[in-house]
């Protein structure tokens, strides 16, 4: 991880959102890289006993989780923009 470098999150979650971002933003922050958000969303799962159950969130990330992760992405793009000073690319060779 670059020093200072901008950092997001997107993952899935089976049952509930955990805490698997605090170890991320703990080592971000010994980095001095700051968090610009983080995007979760229920996604299918057989993780342990779930497998006997035929899984959990069967279907998803579905549409609307999806059409929430674009709204995600387009605010970290503004941000790129306004990080990079609008020449998104130039943060793209570190």
């Amino acid at each position: 991880l670059p020093q200072g470098m901008p950092v997001f999150f997107v993952y899935t979650y089976g049952l509930r959102p955990g805490t698997g971002t605090r170890a991320l933003e703990e080592l971000a922050a010994q980095r001095g890289c700051p968090v610009w958000g983080e995007f979760s969303c229920r996604g299918y799962t057989t993780y342990g006993p779930l497998k006997l159950l035929g899984g959990a969130a069967k279907g998803h990330p579905d549409e609307e989780d999806l059409a929430a992760a674009r709204v995600f992405y387009r605010e970290i793009l503004k941000k790129q923009e306004e990080f990079s000073g609008g020449n998104c690319s130039k943060q793209s060779d570190k």
